[in-house]
């Protein structure tokens, strides 16, 4: 039910590795969504059998949901193309942050990927602390105060997967 999908202009290093997987009934639109993800994750760190730590973070929007995993600490968001309005994205960012994103949904799935990839490190309490910038051409980016929050330094992508914007950021 949940697939592995490629991350555009993503590889995987030796030392560091992201898996993403999606499925319709990982969206809330399905009745049961939060079980069907719980249960994929278990399913799949069953059949990866890892003596290393895998790390994990999940995500839904309406139509779809699934999870991230890696063997660094990582967040994970997903959200409809169309969802984040300027009034939304404004009350929790810098208008130099809001400039320097390709969309608003952009940066709004890239501050909920580094903030959910801080739970191993010092979490603020709100979004609006995680400041993202250093976007390149290939919708990298990154978590520019993540020393605020005792975290190494990370790395982010958002890319786009039928009608949403998904983002990773890991250490």
């Amino acid at each position: 039910m949940f697939s592995r999908i490629a991350i555009p202009s993503f590889q995987n290093t030796d030392s560091a590795w992201v898996e993403i997987y999606l499925s319709s009934v990982g969206g809330s639109l399905h009745p049961d969504y939060r079980n069907e993800i719980r249960s994929a994750i278990e399913q799949t760190l069953t059949e990866k059998k890892s003596a290393e730590k895998v790390y994990y973070s999940t995500s839904h929007a309406r139509a779809i949901g699934g999870f991230a995993l890696s063997n660094r600490p990582i967040g994970f968001d997903i959200e409809a193309q169309d969802r984040v309005q300027n009034n939304t994205i404004s009350r929790v960012s810098q208008n130099s942050e809001v400039s320097e994103a390709p969309t608003h949904t952009h940066l709004w799935t890239a501050k909920e990927a580094a903030y959910k990839s801080l739970a191993k490190f010092s979490q603020p309490t709100v979004i609006s602390s995680i400041q993202i910038g250093q976007w390149t051409q290939t919708n990298h980016f990154k978590l520019t105060n993540e020393s605020s929050f005792g975290a190494p330094e990370g790395c982010g992508i958002t890319w786009t997967f039928d009608s949403h914007i998904c983002a990773v950021y890991f250490f």
